[in-house]
């Protein structure tokens, strides 16, 4: 749902913004909030642990925490989906949609 509403705003704000620096603004936000979720999702886990591990070799002990999430089915269809979406408004091919539902 999170990722759905930054793609939406951001695409109206892309579509909007009238300088080619104000919409990359804003496709950059759109693209780093996308991979963000993405990345907390499917690899926050697996960046504590290889952290926890670095450290323990040069005897840093650090308690890195770890999460019991669901990971939520098609997250990565669904993030790569957003990713185009923003680039072809960014882009001009697509018209902005205007209605979130």
């Amino acid at each position: 749902f999170t990722s759905t509403i930054i793609t939406y705003f951001s695409g109206i704000l892309i579509n909007r913004a009238e300088l080619k620096k104000t919409k990359r603004l804003y496709l950059i936000i759109s693209l780093v909030s996308n991979l963000g979720i993405l990345i907390f999702f499917k690899y926050f886990n697996f960046l504590s642990e290889s952290l926890q591990t670095v450290f323990s070799f040069v005897d840093i002990g650090i308690d890195m925490p770890l999460h019991d999430y669901i990971l939520p089915v098609g997250i990565s269809f669904y993030t790569f989906q957003a990713l185009s979406y923003s680039m072809d408004i960014y882009n001009q091919k697509v018209d902005v949609e205007k209605n979130f539902i």
